[in-house]
């Protein structure tokens, strides 16, 4: 069971998404990303050198964001008073970097007080987006964050 508003039906198709998370008491916001799948590690089978991989669903049902500031409000008012809209579901780590930077600077969080937000850190590299060139273009063109709806889930990267 999650209280996430516009999960995606088939979570497979994607890495992870974009999320903003409020404070329905303060009103205080924070945007950030979450991967619905972590990769585990384990030792090799004997005679084999490989170590092997499996793929399992992460944390993303119960999480409530990595900053220090929102989980002490957690603490204090309750998960009763937050509500977590996943705003993108991406295909790929490099696109929810991209989309998550570009709407941190647009909100400018870092500055504006009314996000829990007081840090954005992103590496990107022009070959690790390329492929998504044109959607990021145009959702950048649109300036227009697209909410996802059961009808129309806006997948960035397909």
């Amino acid at each position: 069971m999650t209280d996430w508003l516009n999960v995606p039906e088939n979570i497979e198709e994607y890495v992870g998404f974009i999320y903003e998370i409020e404070n329905l008491i303060s009103g205080l916001k924070y945007i950030g990303q979450k991967k619905f799948w972590v990769v585990s590690h384990y030792k090799p089978l004997k005679g084999n050198k490989k170590r092997r991989k499996r793929e399992n669903e992460s944390n993303w049902r119960t999480y409530y964001g990595s900053s220090k500031m929102l989980l002490e409000d957690l603490k204090k008012v309750g998960k009763e008073n937050f509500k977590r809209t996943i705003l993108y579901c991406c295909e790929s780590k490099s696109v929810m970097n991209y989309i998550e930077t570009m709407l941190q600077f647009e909100n400018h969080v870092v500055f504006n007080d009314s996000y829990y937000n007081k840090i954005v850190n992103c590496r990107i590299s022009e070959n690790q987006i390329k492929n998504f060139r044109v959607h990021l273009l145009t959702l950048i063109a649109s300036r227009t964050p697209h909410k996802p709806s059961p009808d129309n889930n806006p997948t960035i990267g397909s």
